[in-house]
């Protein structure tokens, strides 16, 4: 006969293993355009260049429109990520990829653990008012694992370290007026 609280342990039991099957699965990203890097072979558009360039004071009225694969494009060209730690020679990094819908940008950041695939995400919803842009934090993923607004420190520290590397790019994207994010494109405005 069980006791309640083997019954207990073992209802808590598989709700671990659950959680932990969608952790490890990793989300669908096939359905992101420029998924995966590699099987864009042609030059990717300098989209630092072309935002500094429409940002010259004697231009006007400058609007600069990326799609969602010369954007995942150029980050996987631009960013360069390594594993470190006691855990590197078992997980490699794969890339970052941006899924852009109407005034929501997911990142996700992929990477193959012990050769099987392994995907964190964290999206930002875009608020406008009438002479303001807002970004909020709106949660993400770590596999197919969803979570809210809250998430979990190595996971905000991964997204930190890819913004400290791309730098350049976000203050450049910041000093533009306008920032319009579509269903698979981002259009910026001076």
């Amino acid at each position: 006969m069980f006791t309640p609280m083997t019954v207990l342990l073992l209802i808590l039991a598989i709700g671990l293993s659950v959680v932990m099957g969608m952790i490890l699965k990793p989300n669908n990203l096939t359905k992101i355009n420029g998924y995966p890097a590699e099987l864009i072979t042609s030059e990717p558009r300098n989209l630092l260049a072309e935002v500094q360039k429409a940002l010259d004071p004697k231009l006007t009225d400058q609007k600069l429109t990326f799609t969602e694969a010369e954007v995942n494009q150029y980050l996987n060209q631009r960013v360069k990520g390594k594993q470190g730690g006691i855990l590197a020679s078992f997980v490699k990094f794969e890339g970052v990829y941006v899924d852009l819908e109407t005034d929501v940008a997911e990142l996700f950041v992929v990477r193959s653990v012990f050769g099987l695939p392994f995907t964190v995400s964290s999206r930002v919803l875009q608020k406008k008012t009438d002479y303001k842009t807002d970004w909020r934090m709106a949660g993400g993923t770590i596999g197919s694992f969803t979570l809210t607004t809250k998430q979990f420190k190595p996971i905000v520290e991964a997204f930190v370290r890819l913004g400290a590397s791309c730098r350049d790019e976000l203050d450049a994207i910041d000093a533009m007026t306008n920032i319009e994010i579509g269903d698979d494109q981002v259009t910026l405005t001076k």
